[in-house]
This record gives structure tokens, C-alpha cells and sequence, in this order.
């Protein structure tokens, strides 16, 4: 995993939110968790004015490269469902990809 995904915090923030609404939740958690929050967006912050070389989907293309080789006409299972799935299923057809399923 590439850390500091955008996608990979909202879903954090989704679980932290349904976890709190919950009547389970230790209220002594809220600091933690939004002390997470606060130095997750100081890293996101941080991060837009330096170039980034590498982003989750091109790290995974380039790992299955290394593993099995080219992916001209590979048949590819994602696992997971929404919009990183669907990035996924797109960058994976333009590195040539075959079947993804």
C-alpha cells in the first residue's frame, strides 16, 4: 500500500463516523482519532508541493509486471468494489490487460 491515499482516509473517516454514532464507542477515542485525522490532512498538505514518482495504481501495475511480465492480454481479478476498483480496472486495459474480472 502506498501511504496517504485520499481514498484509503474516507473510508477511515466512513468507519470512524458509523463507530462513533454507535453507542459502543469509548468517547476517549475522539481525541486519538482526530489527532490522526489532523496530521493525515498536515501530510496531505505537505505533500502537494513536492512531485510525487509514485501513486497506488502505477506500484501495483509495475508489481504484477515484476511478477508475471508483460499484462498484454491478462486476465485480472480485483478484489474490492468502488471508485478505486474502477481506477484500477481502467490504468490495468491501458497497460494492456485482457479480461478483468
Amino acid at each position: 500500500m502506498v501511504v496517504g491515499e485520499p481514498q484509503i482516509l474516507g473510508q477511515v473517516k466512513e468507519a470512524f463516523a458509523v463507530a462513533r454514532a454507535s453507542a459502543r464507542w469509548p468517547g476517549s477515542w475522539n481525541t486519538c482519532c482526530k489527532s490522526a485525522f489532523a496530521a493525515a490532512k498536515k501530510v496531505r498538505s505537505r505533500r502537494k508541493s513536492i512531485e510525487f514518482r509514485f501513486r497506488l495504481l502505477p506500484v501495483a501495475v509495475e508489481l504484477a509486471r515484476k511478477i508475471f511480465g508483460s499484462l498484454q492480454g491478462r486476465t485480472v481479478f480485483l478484489v474490492g468494489a468502488g471508485k478505486m476498483s474502477e481506477l484500477a480496472a481502467r490504468h490495468l486495459v491501458q497497460q494492456g490487460a485482457g479480461a478483468i474480472l
